[in-house]
């Protein structure tokens, strides 16, 4: 399985470690633009450029980020995966979430 992590911090990290020990995942995209390019969280997970982490598909993708940031991010991720974790509320409001459910 090739995965995508959005945000790696306290449960993206832990997300990301718990990931890594599945014998079925074979790589872990981590896209977050507080972390440089190239930066290894474990032998299968390395983070990449904005560019990069949308250029490809997944076959599921966890998004970890703050509430703003995820509503953001939520659209552009939902074409590349066709299973995606939200790890905070899916909106802010009932209308960003009712947008999110429609994207």
């Amino acid at each position: 399985m090739k995965l995508l992590v959005a945000g790696s911090g306290l449960i993206g990290g832990q997300r990301i470690q718990a990931l890594t020990k599945l014998p079925a995942v074979s790589e872990i995209t981590v896209f977050d633009p507080k972390v440089s390019e190239g930066t290894k969280f474990s032998p299968k997970a390395t983070a990449v450029n904005e560019q990069a982490a949308f250029a490809k598909k997944y076959d599921a993708a966890v998004v970890a980020t703050p509430h703003d940031t995820a509503v953001e991010l939520l659209p552009r991720i939902f074409p590349l995966a066709p299973n995606v974790l939200v790890e905070k509320p899916l909106g802010r409001t009932s209308a960003e979430t009712e947008n999110l459910i429609a994207a």
